[in-house]
């Protein structure tokens, strides 16, 4: 086999959500091993680092995977700001978020000539070692976080659910958003679980009495109740008025694998 070189993977890879869904996997180390290390011209144009040019058919001919299943994953990792794509009526640019800081090619020119020494350290060197790369990959890991852009992850995931069709990413989004996740203090996972919530609630009452209309991020996040002290998305945390309707239509079991995810504060159950 050919040495094309290295990518790295993180251990925390096995905490990403899409870890156990085959396909967004096989999709996105396609990607991390396919993409450019480097800058290139490519028909008049520059791809950039983190970057390639494909098509859905190249790539499930690639994959051996049906144009569908591509479509599929492909979704899914824009739904979580793991790519974006540029599609034009010839080709696709998938560009793979953050690669720089994930593939950081720093200390690679040392590497190849300290690892013939490195392998003759004694055992507890080489733990020592283990530990301090663990460390590192941490602090890089961190590093990562600092620029992951999570209102604008969470705009592309509401707009997979069909709520409201938002033309644009507004500042009082991303105001609302970034406030309710520091004041409430919300995981981007916490926010996710909230607006799906939300779309069941919609879905269940929509030919009832009283429907619960679908709200805006702005509004979701950064409005409060009618004649209350707090915000519209609390209601959705586990206690909350509509959480219940969301419990009376939602699986038991999967009810109970969601018992840790946002819980309710101590907030009264006003009217909107």
């Amino acid at each position: 086999m050919k040495d094309y070189g290295f990518v790295k993977l993180y251990r925390s890879l096995h905490d990403w959500e899409w870890y156990t869904e085959p396909n967004a996997m096989r999709l996105f180390i396609h990607f991390l091993t396919t993409v450019n290390y480097k800058e290139k011209n490519w028909q008049g144009r520059i791809i950039m680092p983190g970057q390639t040019v494909t098509s859905r058919t190249k790539l499930a001919n690639e994959l051996k995977l049906s144009e569908q299943e591509i479509r599929t994953a492909l979704t899914r990792l824009k739904s979580t700001s793991n790519i974006t794509i540029e599609a034009t009526s010839k080709y696709s640019l998938v560009t793979v978020c953050n690669w720089e800081f994930y593939q950081s090619r720093e200390d690679e020119s040392t590497s190849e000539s300290t690892s013939e020494s490195t392998n003759e350290q004694p055992a507890i060197n080489q733990q020592s070692t283990t530990t301090k790369e663990y460390k590192n990959n941490k602090k890089e890991e961190k590093e990562i976080n600092k620029h992951i852009d999570y209102p604008q992850m969470l705009f592309d995931f509401y707009l997979t659910l069909g709520l409201m069709k938002h033309k644009a990413f507004t500042s009082a989004m991303r105001d609302a958003i970034s406030k309710a996740m520091k004041d409430n203090k919300y995981t981007i996972e916490d926010c996710k679980l909230l607006l799906e919530r939300h779309k069941m609630v919609v879905d269940i009452t929509m030919n009832t009495q009283f429907p619960v209309k679908a709200r805006g991020l702005d509004v979701f996040f950064g409005q409060k109740v009618y004649n209350a002290k707090h915000l519209i998305c609390s209601e959705y945390e586990d206690g909350g008025k509509y959480y219940e309707l969301y419990l009376n239509d939602k699986p038991q079991d999967t009810v109970e694998e969601n018992k840790s995810k946002p819980q309710r504060t101590n907030y009264g159950r006003d009217e909107e």
